[in-house]
This record gives C-alpha cells, structure tokens and sequence, in this order.
C-alpha cells in the first residue's frame, strides 16, 4: 500500500501540473481528479504505516489477463477514438470493463442491466465533458 500510495502521488503531481496549462473550465475536471487520488494515496500510506500487520507479497493476486485485456482496450480506444468519435469507443471500453468487474455476467437480465448502465454513463460523460466542461470531444465519422 506504501508503494501504491507513493505512485498515486506521482500520478497526482502529473495530472495537476498538466492541466496547468489547460483553460480554466475544463482544468476543473482534473484538478478535482487529482485531489481524489491526492486524498485515496495518503490514505493508503497512512493507513499502511499505522498498520501493524505484515504486508502482503506484491503482485500476487493480480489478474493478469483482465490488466492485459483492460489495456489493449484502452489502447484501441485511443487509436479509433479521432476516427470512431468518443461515444463508439467509450461505450465499448466502459461496457469491457464493466464487465469485468462485474464478474462477466452471461444471463440475458444481467446483460441488459449492463448494456443500459453502459450507454447511460457514456452519454451522461459525454454532457459532462462537452456541454457543461467545454471540452470538445472528437466526433468522428458517424455523429
């Protein structure tokens, strides 16, 4: 956990030091990103330096085919996302890891109930970004 934290806090110095240089309605976004991770890194170390409990080895509950298959989504996502838009990737990329996460449901209701979460987050991400942050998302081919 102390070394989650230590990287957390990296990733925060990042993200905020990125959006330095972005204008101020859409900078809101990530300033607010990194004092989450700010608050969850420390958090982390505190609570593992208060700890009295041996940690854990690292790395070895991790599921490396869901990280591997995560990432190759994320990449994809990248690559079609000025071509595609960002409603056609990001539903694609938000409905794989949701369901992973949620165990890889396979009956019809579950997939239903995934399929709807799915959409509606993407939809309510691309408002919050573009309509009320100002941040032009690409629109790709199709919208």
């Amino acid at each position: 956990d102390i070394i989650s934290g230590i990287v957390a806090l990296g990733i925060v110095a990042f993200i905020y030091v990125g959006s330095l240089d972005m204008p101020e309605g859409p900078a809101a976004f990530p300033k607010l990103i990194a004092i989450g991770l700010l608050l969850c890194s420390l958090i982390l170390i505190g609570r593992s330096a208060l700890s009295k409990k041996e940690s854990p080895k690292m790395f070895t509950d991790i599921h490396w085919p869901v990280i591997t298959l995560v990432a190759g989504m994320w990449i994809a996502v990248i690559f079609f996302v000025e071509a595609l838009g960002f409603l056609i990737p990001g539903v694609f990329f938000v409905g794989l890891v949701t369901w992973n996460l949620t165990g890889r449901p396979k009956d019809a209701q579950s997939l239903a109930r995934l399929a709807a979460f799915v959409v509606g987050l993407s939809i309510v991400l691309w408002v919050v970004f573009h309509k009320l942050l100002g941040v032009e998302s690409p629109s790709g081919i199709l919208f």
